[in-house]
């Protein structure tokens, strides 16, 4: 979805006849706001915050610089929010049954009696974790104030979610690892067994954590654990199975160009007072 940052409306009227002055601040200005929609994104998404970041594109301006400044009221640059999640984040998500576009995706195998099925991965974090990378362990049986009405949470108290995040966690840390390696493949280690959580959805065959395992990379400096489950998303899968609840929108790009006329007021002032001295603007 394309989004269109008009810079014209937040320029006071007295500054209006003094392009070359404004044409050469425009520019810091999206980037400003740019910044802000980057930083509301840090601050106010969990797991999507990466990918939203990343599907904000570099401004686009539509004028060069020496000519003049569009129209008022014209758009004076554009800034393209790209990426199916991202703009579901932005602009909210109704949610639904995710089973036909996950089988009809590049990953999507055929099995041996004709159905489809894919593989999705999911990366657990430890409890106290932000939820930044991905959910921390327990989480998903705790309260979910920030969005009660959706059908996530186990019952239990944040309390009791942490202690259940710690209790799995230290059994994954006991696991054998599993490696990976560029010529000889992965190498399977031990996998925890079903029973630590209790189940969370009526539809599921166990619990989220089982068959959890630890992937251990090594790097230069230092050994990294990363605790992952798989699941495996079929045409048998249950009804029930893969639907989701939707996302809330976020109105990031919204508020970050109600930002605008900060940015603006504060970077056209300081080019008038640095124009007004004879500096370069």
């Amino acid at each position: 979805m394309i989004h269109v940052v008009d810079i014209s409306g937040a320029i006071p009227a007295a500054y209006l006849g003094a392009e070359g002055v404004i044409a050469g601040v425009i520019p810091d200005i999206v980037e400003a706001i740019v910044t802000e929609i980057k930083r509301l994104a840090g601050t106010r998404l969990g797991s999507t915050g990466e990918d939203y970041v990343q599907g904000v594109q570099p401004p686009v301006y539509h004028f060069r610089p020496g000519a003049l400044l569009p129209p008022p009221g014209s758009p004076v640059a554009t800034v393209v929010l790209a990426g199916w999640l991202p703009n579901a984040v932005e602009n909210g998500w109704a949610g639904g049954d995710m089973k036909t576009w996950m089988l009809a995706g590049r990953n999507a195998k055929v099995g041996k009696d004709g159905k489809r099925y894919n593989t999705v991965p999911f990366r657990h974090m430890g409890p106290g974790a932000s939820g930044r990378d991905a959910p921390p362990m327990g989480s998903a049986h705790g309260p979910t104030p920030a969005a009660p009405s959706r059908r996530v949470g186990g019952g239990m108290t944040a309390e009791d979610a942490a202690r259940l995040g710690r209790r799995v966690l230290k059994a994954a840390k006991a696991l054998s690892a599993t490696t990976s390696h560029p010529d000889t493949g992965t190498t399977w280690g031990g996998r925890l067994e079903a029973g630590l959580a209790p189940i969370l959805r009526p539809h599921h065959k166990t619990d989220i954590y089982a068959g959890m395992v630890r992937q251990e990379k090594t790097y230069r400096a230092a050994t990294q654990n990363q605790y992952t489950t798989f699941r495996r998303i079929s045409e048998n899968s249950d009804p029930e199975a893969w639907v989701h609840p939707g996302i809330e929108g976020r109105h990031l790009f919204r508020e970050a160009a109600d930002y605008a006329n900060v940015a603006a007021s504060d970077l056209i002032g300081r080019a008038f007072r640095a124009f007004a001295r004879g500096a370069a603007p």
